[in-house]
């Protein structure tokens, strides 16, 4: 998974300078459409207080868990539960959907079918009651976009495909176009101001669910299919994650609701479905939220007639296999020949030479050339600009499922303009006559997850006087401190918290923290 640092600085850049950033940032963006999750991690959060089917909305670090029994409010940021008032009508198979800090519980089934609409307050904890559906459905789904909530499908004995706008400010509701097959149980998910309808099934006589997979463009008012899920599926996970929609779960067996342990990943700018890993477990009904590129899942079915209050974490995790890439000679001429030594903890990892984004002159490095363990190759510095200019490589563990762009290769030529590539995305630059912002020191954290030890490789910071290393807790607990004094240092973790996130902080002179790496212990 490529992993790229923001581009945070500000500042006046000349216009032939401009256009090789333009250039980079949109190479940088291709090769992230193109990428999915090679190295993922799911772990157990907190249990929910009760085992159900629910129904999620996030809001800030929160996600609120509604469902037929109670509801509650799961904090990303502790790792807790919290009772929060029941919505006044109890039901299952709802829609639910955020706007402006008010959670709209649409429709469902209490024993019969139910066109309620019932609205909870976040900052008042207090539930009013809203204008009902024109018609009475269960097995709808609903999100919201531009400050209005949309849904869509259901059943109120047999499949349905109502689609509504619901507006809040105006307590109303429009129809809108349908898609073509009517169904429920299918997930509804918004993205780049477009609406996804995800899988489903419908009843004509018999179940049948389906992999259909439409776009609905509101500008329009019209549906268009999209390239169809790899299976028939309904009644999964669903929600957007690294600017794809990533599909937990779900079924495809009606009416047993049979769970599977079914992984999809649909990349926008490619138009295509991937096949990911089998989750570790087998859940339909499960509910998934994004924050702060971690996806949290919520309860659901372990069998068709046992519901779950298991909860927990996904994350793509960078892989990290201890590679570096060094120039034996740093400081040369033009036309000077400057050596690459580069290796690996994975003695038969293959290293991958990547074309040179900066496009200042590299020789002898044929563009996307792999070579197999640890390699030198020699590269001709050839009327290049004055600068430092880098050689982007990245490794590839032998089973080929791993991949980290490590490093890069700096050739000092002058001090006259500093140009650091990482990822093939520019995250620093100092040009002469400007204000010069802090020169980026890239970190390297190793094995990440770990297991009973963290290797810390602290770059330029070694060399910085008053720089402190800092660990913390996922609560900003500081667990470890220490001053920078040498190239590279090892934390002991034997005694510290399994299956958790920490978090490495460098500390400038002033206590300002300038780098945090995240660290996972298995």
């Amino acid at each position: 998974k490529v992993i790229a640092d923001s581009l945070k600085q500000s500042f006046i850049i000349p216009k032939k300078m401009l256009l090789i950033i333009i250039g980079l940032i949109s190479l940088n963006k291709s090769i992230q459409s193109q990428n999915i999750c090679t190295n993922d991690t799911i772990l157990s959060i907190a249990d929910a207080p009760i085992a159900d089917l629910f129904r999620t909305v996030k809001f800030g670090n929160d996600v609120y868990v509604f469902s037929s029994q109670q509801s509650n409010k799961y904090s990303t940021v502790g790792n807790t539960w919290t009772s929060i008032p029941q919505m006044p009508t109890p039901r299952v198979d709802f829609g639910v959907a955020e706007v402006n800090g008010v959670i709209y519980c649409l429709g469902g089934y209490t024993g019969s079918w139910s066109n309620k609409n019932e609205a909870f307050d976040i900052a008042s904890k207090t539930w009013t009651t809203k204008k009902n559906l024109p018609n009475a459905i269960a097995g709808s789904f609903a999100v919201s976009l531009n400050n209005k909530i949309y849904v869509i499908g259901g059943t109120s004995g047999t499949t349905i495909t109502y689609f509504y706008e619901y507006d809040p400010l105006t307590d109303s509701y429009i129809s809108l176009a349908t898609p073509s097959q009517n169904r429920m149980h299918t997930n509804l998910i918004a993205y780049n101001n477009k609406i996804y309808f995800v899988g489903g099934y419908f009843y004509n006589g018999s179940y049948n669910s389906t992999n259909l997979f439409d776009e609905y463009d509101l500008l329009t008012n019209k549906w268009t299919s999209k390239t169809s899920l790899p299976i028939k599926i309904f009644r999964s996970g669903v929600t957007i994650y690294d600017n794809k929609i990533y599909v937990f779960g779900g079924t495809q067996s009606t009416p047993s609701w049979t769970p599977m342990n079914a992984f999809f990943v649909f990349d926008f700018n490619t138009n295509q479905w991937t096949t990911m890993q089998s989750l570790p477990f087998s859940r339909t009904g499960i509910e998934a939220q994004t924050i702060n590129n971690e996806v949290y899942l919520f309860g659901g079915n372990i069998s068709s007639s046992t519901k779950t209050n298991l909860c927990y974490k996904y994350s793509c995790n960078p892989c990290n296999l201890a590679a570096s890439i060094t120039p034996v000679k740093s400081n040369v001429k033009a036309g000077d020949n400057a050596l690459l030594t580069a290796s690996a903890a994975d003695g038969s990892a293959t290293f991958e030479w990547q074309s040179n984004p900066d496009n200042f002159g590299w020789q002898n490095i044929p563009s996307n050339a792999t070579y197999s363990g640890a390699t030198t190759k020699n590269l001709t510095v050839n009327n290049v600009q004055l600068g430092n200019h880098n050689q982007p490589f990245r490794v590839i563990a032998a089973a080929g499922t791993c991949k980290d762009t490590s490093d890069v290769a700096t050739i000092q030529l002058a001090d006259t303009c500093l140009i650091t590539v990482h990822d093939t995305l520019i995250i620093n630059r100092t040009i002469t006559g400007l204000s010069a912002p802090n020169n980026k020191n890239i970190i390297k954290v190793y094995p990440n997850p770990a297991k009973d030890h963290v290797v810390i490789h602290y770059g330029n910071f070694a060399m910085m006087s008053g720089y402190s290393v800092k660990i913390t807790n996922t609560l900003g607990q500081e667990l470890f401190t220490s001053p920078i004094n040498q190239q590279t240092s090892s934390v002991n973790l034997s005694n510290w918290n399994s299956h958790s996130l920490y978090f490495i902080h460098i500390i400038d002179p002033q206590g300002k923290t300038v780098e945090t790496r995240k660290i996972l212990i298995e």
